[in-house]
């Protein structure tokens, strides 16, 4: 009897023991899952469906079917490009049918359109548009300067290197030989003239309209585009936001022009001198000497006018405050920005302040008010190397820094800036160019708007 039960235990032991060496491989068990995806009824082609943390996947065919081995408690991801991610646990089916759902998430973001908003769904013309967190990472002066390079079919142009320079900005290129070709500026809700005075960091949006959809709604103003910019308004989360933004920069000569050595300098004149008389050369012994003396030059150290003038390492400083807040009811957005810039260029600089202050009350669900304040004041010194409000060029001091003598020669050129017409022509000592054109700004704008908008 005693052998029958120890026979019993031996053979219960044996069992459990191959039991348990047999689970792992039961757990291991895979099957076959078939199904179809399709949207809106009909097949959808290339979802890809992964089994959730695997890389274990497929893609599906071009009637929406797939098939895919999974573990017992898989649970299977279908994703696709437009279309809202879904996971569906496998359970004990075997055959699957998947409805997905577009992404709507991004057509439902609000575009500004004329003196209103449309959802990007509902647009049909050509609108490109840039945000707020992208226009404060870029160190520019101005909000011009801002669309350089990121809004496609938008050229961003400066017209020369002063402090002031206007920035060219045309949408569709220029469509005018004697006509304005710059867009209509319009900035929260109202047209402007300029937007050099808009602080870039007190704005939240610009959208450009480059099509002709834009006349329709501004009419002949908006034949050139439309250029809508709209500024940070208060928080309505009953939260007050201060922020603190500051960078600086250096500035230097990207290129200079090759000009001649001293030698060669005097090579040229005494060329010049032969063209003109070859009789007579009176004109370049007079100051430089017989031909024969020209190795006196050689060697000589001359006056690098572009470096005296453009070589100046440039700084670049801005500081902006900004405190929001408010609630659903009312709330409000106070900001100042302090923008300095030392140019390249010998006595050129410039200084703007900007102030902002928008208050908006909705003191019923029909009715909302809405105040507006900017005060910009601009300090600007220095003419730049080109005189932008000029039709002719004859006025530029680039050409001084390029072409005047290297040479301080006795008659030639002086302190006194004494020239000769036949050897200089109508040069000027760069430097004299510079500090005689040197020009002082201030400009002082301000703004009040006040909008009432009701049902």
């Amino acid at each position: 009897m005693n052998r029958i039960v120890r026979s019993v235990k031996l053979t219960i032991a044996s069992a459990v023991v191959l039991l348990l060496l047999c689970t792992p491989d039961l757990l291991a068990q895979t099957r076959t899952v078939t199904g179809t995806v399709t949207s809106e009824g009909e097949a959808l082609p290339g979802v890809t469906v992964t089994e959730k943390g695997t890389s274990n996947g497929t893609v599906t065919d071009s009637d929406g079917k797939f098939t895919i081995s999974v573990s017992g408690s898989a649970t299977l991801v279908f994703t696709f490009v437009g279309m809202t991610p879904q996971e569906v646990a496998v359970g004990s089916q075997t055959n699957l049918a998947v409805e997905m759902v577009a992404d709507i998430s991004q057509l439902e973001e609000v575009v500004i359109v004329g003196y209103g908003t449309a959802k990007k769904a509902d647009l049909t013309g050509s609108i490109v548009s840039v945000g707020g967190d992208d226009l404060k990472k870029m160190p520019v002066a101005t909000v011009a300067e801002t669309l350089t390079g990121r809004l496609a079919g938008v050229q961003v142009t400066s017209t020369e290197g002063s402090p002031d320079a206007e920035i060219n900005i045309r949408v569709r290129g220029g469509t005018s030989i004697s006509q304005d070709n710059n867009p209509l500026y319009i900035v929260d809700g109202f047209p402007v003239n300029s937007i050099s005075d808009v602080s870039p960091s007190d704005i939240e949006t610009i959208t450009v309209l480059k099509d002709a959809s834009s006349t329709a709604i501004y009419g002949s103003r908006g034949a050139n585009g439309v250029v809508l910019i709209t500024t940070k308004g208060g928080t309505t989360d009953g939260k007050v936001s201060v922020n603190f933004n500051t960078f600086t920069g250096f500035k230097r000569i990207a290129k200079t022009l090759d000009v001649l050595a001293p030698q060669d300098y005097v090579k040229w004149q005494y060329e010049y001198a032969m063209m003109r008389d070859e009789d007579d050369i009176s004109s370049f012994e007079n100051f430089f000497g017989t031909f024969q003396d020209i190795d006196l030059y050689a060697g000589l150290r001359g006056n690098n006018w572009q470096s005296q003038i453009y070589g100046h390492t440039g700084k670049v400083f801005n500081n902006d405050l900004s405190v929001r807040g408010g609630t659903e009811k009312f709330n409000y957005s106070i900001n100042y920005a302090r923008f300095q810039e030392d140019a390249i260029m010998l006595a050129s600089d410039y200084t703007r302040d900007n102030i902002t202050v928008r208050l908006n009350n909705k003191p019923t669900d029909k009715v909302e008010i809405g105040f507006t304040l900017r005060y910009s004041n601009t300090e600007i010194n220095g003419g730049g190397a080109n005189e932008q409000n000029e039709v002719s060029s004859a006025d530029s001091r680039l050409k001084h820094s390029v072409s005047y003598s290297p040479l301080s020669i006795p008659g030639l050129v002086s302190d006194a800036d004494d020239t000769n017409e036949q050897l200089v022509g109508d040069l000027t000592n760069p430097i004299r160019a510079t500090y005689d054109n040197n020009r002082y700004q201030e400009r002082t704008i301000s703004t009040l708007e006040e909008v009432l908008d009701g049902l």
